[in-house]
C-alpha cells in the first residue's frame, strides 16, 4: 500500500511542479467577457487539481504515519468535505487531516470543496470559491506502477466543456455521492 501511494503522490507533485493549467481556448478569441471566463474557469479547474494534490499528500502522509488505515484501506468510496457533516464512509478521517490540508493548501478555508477517495487516493476533487462563478473539477491521472506521463501530455489545457452548467455546489455534491456511493 505505501509503496503505490508513496509512488501516486511523486506522479501527483511533479504533476503540480511542471505547470498549472492555463485559460481554456484561445486568447485571441471571443469578447471579454469570454476570456474572463476563461479565466475563472482555469483558476476553478487549477484549484482543485491543488486541492487533489494536497489531499494525495496527507494520504501519504497518514499511510507513513500508519493512521487513518480505516481510509486507506476501505473498500468503499470515501468523500471528504469542508463541511465535515457532509462526509461520507469518512469516519477514519481524524482532525489531523483537516489541519495538514490546511499546511499544503493554505486558501483551503476560502472554499467548499470535497475529495472522493478509493484505495487510499484521491481519486478527484471539487472546489468552489465564493469569488468564482464555477465549479472547479480535477481527476487524478490514473497510473500503475511504472507508467509515466509524459511533459507533453502534463501541460496540455484542460479545454473541455463547462460539466456543471446550471448546477449548484451542492448538486454537483449530491450527483457524484450517488455516482460513487
Amino acid at each position: 500500500m505505501k509503496k503505490k501511494l508513496k509512488f501516486a503522490i511523486a506522479v501527483l507533485m511533479t504533476l503540480s511542479m511542471l505547470g498549472t493549467m492555463t485559460a481554456c481556448g484561445d486568447s485571441d478569441k471571443g469578447s471579454s467577457s469570454d476570456k474572463g471566463n476563461n479565466k475563472q474557469l482555469a483558476e476553478s479547474r487549477s484549484s482543485a487539481k491543488s486541492v487533489c494534490n494536497a489531499a494525495n499528500t496527507v494520504l501519504s502522509c497518514a499511510d507513513e504515519e500508519e493512521r487513518m488505515s480505516d481510509i486507506l484501506e476501505s473498500d468503499k468510496t470515501v468523500i471528504v468535505c469542508s463541511d465535515t457533516e457532509k462526509n461520507v464512509n469518512a469516519e477514519g478521517i481524524d482532525d489531523k487531516f483537516y489541519s495538514d490540508m490546511h499546511d499544503f493548501y493554505t486558501n483551503i478555508d476560502a472554499i467548499e470543496w470535497f475529495a472522493v477517495i478509493e484505495n487510499g487516493k484521491c481519486e478527484s476533487t471539487y472546489i468552489k470559491a465564493d469569488d468564482n462563478k464555477f465549479i472547479g473539477h480535477f481527476d487524478a491521472p490514473s497510473l500503475s506502477d511504472g507508467q509515466f506521463i509524459s511533459p507533453d501530455e502534463l501541460n496540455e489545457v484542460d479545454d473541455s466543456p463547462y460539466e456543471f452548467d446550471d448546477m449548484s455546489f451542492d448538486e454537483v455534491y449530491e450527483q457524484v455521492v450517488s455516482e460513487n456511493t
